[in-house]
């Protein structure tokens, strides 16, 4: 279960004490978000984050140095790719930074997205929404087609992530629809801007409480 867009102390106590299994920061955007954080801030963030909780960056950044520069930067085990990604800077940012898990983001529009050309590349695939009118490639509250992505996560061989307008309520329904290895909330765990420890802890309770057992994390 991974908490996304972590912007303060407090989103960070939350998303840990109602029981996270990972927390990530929004670093690097270059398409419309309200929640990134400096490099500065998010550096000071994955620092506070306690040991056996997995520290993630998402990003919009797409090029190898950008890239690794971040991996350079930040003390982090994960990268979330938001934007066009070529499969080939997967690979090389691998190279530069082998201890890093790579995870790409897939938008779900009209059709199941197109996973084979990162199945050799990428530690995970995650599919989200977007908003096409705003330039959104992430972080939209919005609810996709869930068949696609259950379709996605039937015949991809990597580990898929469930992404997009997932809360406390329809979490389970999520699950038991897609059956997705782990899923990722932005603002379905907050309260007036800010993410709120006790609908982290029912995200979690919910996300786990599928009649065939619990997701992958």
């Amino acid at each position: 279960m991974a908490v996304c867009a972590i912007r303060s102390e407090s989103d960070l106590d939350a998303a840990v004490d109602g029981g996270a299994d990972a927390v990530g920061v929004l670093v690097g955007t270059t398409h419309l978000a309200e929640d990134s954080v400096p490099l500065d801030d998010a550096r000071a963030l994955l620092l506070r984050v306690p040991p056996y909780v997995s520290r993630y960056v998402v990003t919009h950044l797409s090029g190898t140095e950008d890239l690794l520069g971040l991996v350079g930067a930040l003390p982090v085990d994960a990268l979330q790719l938001h934007d066009e990604t070529e499969p080939s800077v997967l690979d090389a940012v691998r190279a530069g930074a082998p201890s890093v898990r790579l995870i790409k983001a897939l938008p779900v529009t009209g059709t199941a997205p197109g996973w084979g050309r990162f199945a050799a590349t990428a530690d995970a695939i995650l599919l989200d929404s977007v908003d096409v009118a705003s330039g959104r490639i992430g972080g939209t509250g919005r609810v996709h087609d869930w068949r696609l992505s259950a379709q996605v996560a039937a015949d991809c061989p990597r580990p898929v992530v469930l992404a997009g307008g997932l809360t406390p309520e329809n979490v389970a329904e999520a699950v038991r629809a897609v059956r997705p290895w782990a899923v990722n909330v932005n603002s379905g765990v907050e309260v007036e801007g800010a993410k709120d420890r006790r609908r982290v802890a029912s995200f979690v309770r919910a996300a786990r409480s599928w009649p065939g057992g619990e997701i992958g994390a």
